[in-house]
């Protein structure tokens, strides 16, 4: 299968040179190939700063704040560009800043934490939601299933956002 990953950098973030940008493509792309996602489907991926982060945040979700990942699916296609191109899923944005914290409080690296954002994120676009306890299970064992055969063995805790701060 061949999927295409467009990695755009937002602004300068210290952290960013540590970030490996195939690694980043490559969790995005396990993904779609583990669930199977058409041939030929594209995302966007934009690492950012926390400023642009909540500015994201707050336009889209009328929060406040900064967040580690927001998930914009794309609105579906005619089907004959589908057919055509494979579709395009939709966006991610990942504060940088807001996951190297976490990394750092966890004790983990920034390039497995970014993963996971993506893992995560991809999910969401692909249609995996974490609103109640049994979808969360089941998106956490996708996640888990994923993250694992990338070589990452990160333990998720079962609610990784407050309820104000739910990444979507």
């Amino acid at each position: 299968m061949s999927y295409t990953v467009l990695l755009q950098l937002q602004a300068d973030f210290v952290g960013e040179n540590s970030i490996q940008h195939e690694h980043v493509e490559n969790a995005a792309k396990k993904v779609l190939e583990s669930e199977n996602a058409p041939d030929g489907v594209m995302l966007t991926i934009v690492l950012c700063t926390d400023t642009y982060m909540r500015e994201m945040n707050f336009k889209y979700r009328g929060i406040n704040a900064p967040t580690d990942v927001l998930a914009f699916p794309a609105p579906p296609m005619p089907p004959e560009m589908a057919e055509e191109t494979g579709g395009y899923l939709g966006d991610l944005v990942i504060s940088l800043e807001y996951v190297a914290q976490r990394a750092t409080e966890e004790q983990r690296s920034l390039q497995d934490d970014v993963s996971l954002m993506v893992v995560h994120g991809t999910l969401h676009l692909l249609g995996y939601d974490h609103h109640t306890p049994d979808a969360q299970k089941t998106m956490w064992a996708a996640q888990r299933r994923i993250l694992e055969s990338l070589g990452i063995h990160l333990e998720v805790p079962d609610y990784i956002h407050d309820d104000d701060e739910e990444s979507r």
